[in-house]
């Protein structure tokens, strides 16, 4: 036994060196380069493996995002968005920014930028009314908005094109209804954790102890936090899930919340700087938009004089410019929303940002064959 091992260790040194001499190749011991192993490369280093700029720091895809600012499709669906959302919350009588017999409120970039603003009550307003207006612009026009938006962001970080319109639009209002199942099932969620914490907090309203009272608050205030956490949440998956309706093939409003959720929970750190690269954007944006305003300003201002209503004519000029300006900048928004939804999903799910789903095409009939008579003479 001990031999027959020896013999054969040692007819493999002689096979080796045989292969390694000069002169001797792989060919005379009948073996080729794909029957012997070459070893591994370990100096090799990690760019020989990255195809582009985009392996090392993926948020460079955002910037492709840009590229929607200059279809005019797609800011016409924007100024679109804005012209109907002003018109409803001017019917809500919330921040009424024109005078009544021009063309109705429109928005402004201080109002796109603080979230805040909509909820101030001027007088004669009640809360319930500036709440109902905004519920209405944001399920009825902006969701399907913000999903045709994020869908052409989303295909433009994967290197796909820009999507034609029309066929984004078809397919955001085949999903629209599951889509508003999103938020519904937020807050219906929300509301049944609400109605558990009540449940506990119920026995201290019957009976008037010091220490029952005392103990029910501290229990309310740790059972709380969770609720807070998925009520703040929602704030970042609603729109994500927004995005997965419409971003992925099989759309499902549970899978859409846990992807919402688990981008927040499981990479906060690249959820928090995709944040600050979509805010940088958005802050030059901004800022070519005021002096894009200044200069469009100083171009009418000198037509404005020869005017015989010089005051009504400037302001209608101003809120034009002020509506394109602010369509221009939601459009981009939401483009960046799209792409920030993939990269999340790559880093959550290891799936690539190039796997981004289309819907398949048509099967295209062909034109029918002419009879002979069409092409005999």
């Amino acid at each position: 036994m001990g031999d027959t091992g020896a013999s054969d260790f040692s007819g493999s040194r002689q096979l080796l060196s045989k292969a390694s001499g000069k002169g001797c190749g792989l060919k005379d011991e009948g073996l080729d380069e794909g029957t012997v192993h070459a070893g591994y490369e370990f100096e090799g280093g990690m760019f020989n493996r990255v195809r582009g700029w985009v392996d090392l720091a993926p948020w460079l895809r955002l910037f492709r995002v840009l590229r929607l600012l200059a279809s005019p499709s797609y800011l016409a669906c924007s100024i679109v968005a804005v012209i109907a959302s002003s018109l409803v919350l001017n019917a809500f009588q919330i921040f009424p920014l024109l005078k009544a017999d021009l063309f109705g409120p429109s928005f402004s970039l201080e109002i796109a930028t603080s979230p805040s603003s909509p909820l101030a009550i001027s007088p004669g307003q009640t809360h319930l009314l500036s709440i109902a207006g905004l519920a209405t612009c944001l399920v009825a026009i902006w969701a399907p908005t913000i999903q045709c938006l994020a869908r052409a962001g989303a295909s433009l970080s994967a290197d796909r094109g820009l999507p034609p319109l029309v066929p984004t639009i078809k397919l955001v209002l085949r999903r629209l209804l599951s889509s508003y199942l999103i938020p519904i099932i937020l807050c219906f969620a929300i509301a049944v954790m609400l109605l558990g914490l009540y449940l506990i907090s119920l026995p201290a309203s019957f009976m008037d102890h010091h220490w029952l009272t005392t103990a029910t608050g501290w229990l309310v205030g740790v059972v709380g936090v969770p609720i807070g956490v998925a009520a703040a949440g929602a704030v970042v998956a609603t729109p994500l899930g927004w995005c997965a309706m419409v971003c992925e093939p099989d759309p499902d409003p549970i899978d859409s919340i846990s992807r919402g959720y688990e981008s927040l929970f499981r990479r906060p750190l690249h959820l928090l700087w995709y944040t600050l690269i979509v805010s940088l954007l958005l802050h030059i944006a901004r800022q070519a938009s005021d002096y894009i305003t200044v200069f469009s300003h100083a171009a009418w201002s000198w037509i404005a004089v020869r005017m015989p209503s010089p005051i009504d004519f400037a302001a209608a000029a101003s809120q034009s410019t002020s509506l394109l300006l602010t369509a221009w900048f939601l459009l981009l928004a939401c483009g960046l929303l799209g792409g920030v939804y993939l990269l999340l999903r790559r880093d959550t799910g290891g799936q690539d940002v190039e796997d981004f789903w289309k819907p398949a095409e048509p099967d295209r009939q062909p034109l029918p064959e002419l009879p002979p008579q069409a092409y005999e003479s």
